[in-house]
């Protein structure tokens, strides 16, 4: 628990595109929260259906606002545009999460109490449970193989427990919530909205630990997902994206050695993707990659351009 008097400023950000319903009960559950001191910016990323006329009934004052981008930003600009917003109030702690989410109600008040124990934590995130089966950890942070330019999970070596008091150490955490540190911002910037969707993490995390700062988990508290609600896990655009931003992250981030091992083992991976794709009636992933490939050669990132469909 904090200490009487100690509640800084909590900003928490929820970001929309396309499901009000969920970005509601998000809402919900941030103001079931026991800290007494948060303010809950909702942040619409360019919804076609009636998300804006159907979240403005949660406005509430100072308290509650809701922000339109205008377009569809992505996931990246979507969270970098909620960022900025979130630090006009000058908060000591930035909360950004997906719409898709449902949070336990001590999650903020044990983050903020983490935090100010330890002042070298940059970033946290808690343990991601399914929302459809709360029992099961989803993602409780992730270490990075550099060599291999992909992060592992660490959800399938650790098994949830109660009372669970641990603070993990990792490498990087999964986008869709993360609890950041004012002044994390100041020192190593804004997410790279070149990544439009997907891997941004990845560029993301190597600068928080190259500037000194730890990035921990908190197992206690939790969230809920409701697991790739927005794009889906089998996609054209996941994996369109995956594919050209992960060439992107190869290619800035790692050094000679590593840049080709990761390739070798990536162009390796996707062969065999590629058969396993065919013999199961998905030629459009096989398309998907490959036009990933092809932006990603032709240097064109941000928001896909072609005007395919995700599936």
């Amino acid at each position: 628990m904090t200490e009487p008097g100690k509640h800084p400023l909590v900003v928490a950000t929820v970001l929309n595109h396309n499901g009000w319903r969920d970005a509601t009960e998000c809402v919900e559950s941030l103001l079931r929260s026991s800290y007494p001191n948060i303010k809950v910016v909702i942040v619409d990323n360019g919804s076609t259906d009636d998300s804006l006329e159907r979240l403005f009934p949660l406005v509430n004052g100072d308290r509650i606002e809701l922000v339109s981008t205008g377009r569809n930003l992505g996931s990246v600009g979507g969270t970098n545009v909620a960022i900025r917003h979130a630090l006009k109030s000058r908060p000591e702690f930035v909360l950004t999460l997906s719409n898709d989410l449902v949070i336990s109600p001590d999650l903020v008040e044990t983050l903020v109490c983490t935090m100010l124990a330890e002042p070298q934590i940059g970033v946290m995130s808690t343990k991601i449970m399914y929302y459809d089966e709360p029992e099961q950890i989803w993602s409780c942070g992730m270490t990075m193989n550099h060599w291999l330019a992909r992060g592992s999970e660490l959800a399938a070596t650790v098994r949830a427990s109660q009372p669970d008091t641990r603070v993990l150490s990792v490498d990087l955490l999964i986008g869709c919530v993360m609890f950041f540190r004012r002044t994390l911002f100041d020192q190593v910037g804004l997410l790279d909205e070149r990544y439009f969707y997907q891997n941004e993490e990845y560029d993301f995390f190597d600068r928080v630990r190259k500037a000194g700062w730890l990035v921990k988990v908190a197992m206690g508290p939790y969230v809920l997902h409701k697991i790739g609600r927005t794009i889906g896990t089998g996609s054209y655009d996941r994996w369109y994206y995956g594919t050209r931003n992960r060439l992107l992250y190869i290619r800035e981030n790692l050094p000679l050695l590593q840049r080709i091992m990761a390739r070798s083992f990536f162009y390796g991976t996707r062969a065999v993707k590629f058969v396993e794709w065919f013999v199961k009636g998905r030629a459009d992933l096989v398309k998907a990659t490959l036009e990933g490939w092809w932006d990603y050669r032709r240097h064109c990132f941000g928001k896909r351009l072609a005007g395919h469909a995700a599936s």
